[in-house]
């Protein structure tokens, strides 16, 4: 067991943290309860640090560390973070003045239930509680 990320605050750790479980990581808080009797390491422990049940150096580890990278990119933000480039006309994945690379928009899609339009990045309708379709095979959007 390591410690993965130090969160800086909770909500951010608890998304990373649902984020890891949801892709099937055993990922866990040193606060959860039964976590000294779990293995973890005796000391300083910070509130918001993600452990992974996991060996450091392990193919496990990486995956989950890139999941953690990908989870904290900002979802196409206006401006650039890190050198104020006006962005809303770029459709690449990354600042093409700096490189800073963020998560593309998702793309909105039809509740195939009631017909609402519903933004990309949820998984249910608000309207009526329908899941998101499910992609076809070799096909683009939903």
């Amino acid at each position: 067991m390591f410690r993965l990320y130090d969160a800086r605050f909770d909500a951010e750790a608890q998304m990373l943290l649902a984020v890891l479980r949801a892709a099937g990581f055993d990922a866990m808080f040193a606060s959860d309860e039964g976590a000294v009797l779990s293995g973890l390491p005796p000391g300083r422990r910070n509130p918001h640090a993600i452990w992974l049940r996991s060996a450091p150096d392990s193919r496990e580890a990486k995956e989950a560390r890139a999941l953690v990278l990908r989870s904290l990119q900002p979802i196409h933000p206006e401006r650039c973070p890190e050198c104020d480039y006006d962005l809303r006309s770029v459709s690449a994945p990354r600042c093409p003045e700096c490189g800073t690379p963020f998560r593309p928009r998702l793309e909105e899609w039809r509740c195939a239930n009631c017909g609402e339009s519903i933004e990309g990045q949820f998984t249910d309708c608000w309207h009526c509680g329908a899941g998101r379709p499910k992609r076809e095979a070799g096909k683009g959007g939903s």
